[in-house]
């Protein structure tokens, strides 16, 4: 199994390899913040430079604050850094900007990222926490099926039916 994990770790990095190279030969990727938030995660991911990749992806941050993909980038940063509060902090913030946003859900729960208490004075394991959380969950699945049993009573036609 290390064996395996050895061998996705380098696939990955010739992955980014493959990346900075490409974005490198891309002469106006600076012009796109998108890219250059890729490109410092690959600067961070190849070279080992994560003061250098951090302040591109700042710089493509500054030009473009709303893009969840940048912030998604900038998130993976810190987490390569080992900085996972800081990390968490980003993805808060970028899931405010985009709940949506796969990626940033999936990073998430990965780090272990909860949704605030339904009542913020009770403890965490309370059990009215715990039950309105639960409930929150429920309404919140995107395809909720209602279903409702119908129930007939029993009658002779129906005991005489259910034996065929």
């Amino acid at each position: 199994m290390l064996v395996e994990l050895e061998h996705a770790e380098e696939a990955q990095s010739a992955n980014y390899e493959h990346e900075k190279a490409k974005l490198e030969a891309e002469l106006g990727f600076e012009a796109d913040p998108e890219a250059m938030s890729s490109y410092a995660l690959c600067i961070a991911v190849v070279d080992a430079d994560l003061k250098l990749a951090r302040g591109v992806c700042f710089r493509a941050l500054a030009m473009d604050p709303n893009n969840p993909e940048i912030i998604l980038n900038l998130a993976k940063l810190f987490l390569i850094g080992k900085e996972k509060k800081i990390a968490i902090s980003i993805i808060h913030k970028g899931l405010a900007l985009s709940p949506e946003h796969a990626d940033l859900r999936v990073l998430g729960l990965s780090l272990g990222l909860r949704r605030k208490q339904a009542v913020g004075f009770l403890p965490r394991k309370n059990f009215i926490n715990k039950a309105l959380g639960r409930l929150a969950s429920y309404l919140e699945e995107d395809e909720m099926k209602i279903v409702i049993p119908i129930v007939r009573p029993r009658t002779q036609d129906n005991d005489i039916a259910a034996g065929f």
